[in-house]
């Protein structure tokens, strides 16, 4: 299981935290319907023990989660 590099805590997952603008239908009858969606920004991806953001880009926290026991050894 990877560790966050700034606080050495075991992560099994991040965080992402970003804004989006949402757009729905809304129905006489009270349903709704999501119609369309904008990722606005995002703020990255922060580690859920200590909140430090540590990347910025999906693909490069994805490859940080998944590593393996011997990738984790050569990171660290």
């Amino acid at each position: 299981m990877p560790r966050c590099p700034e606080c050495g805590a075991e992560i099994d997952y991040l965080i992402n935290i970003s804004e989006e603008r949402i757009t729905y239908r809304l129905y006489s009858t009270g349903g709704f319907e999501k119609e369309d969606s904008d990722l606005l920004y995002d703020l990255g991806y922060r580690c859920p023990k200590c909140g430090e953001v540590l990347f910025e880009d999906f693909w490069e926290a994805y490859q940080f989660l998944n590593r393996t026991e011997n990738d984790v050894q050569a990171w660290e």
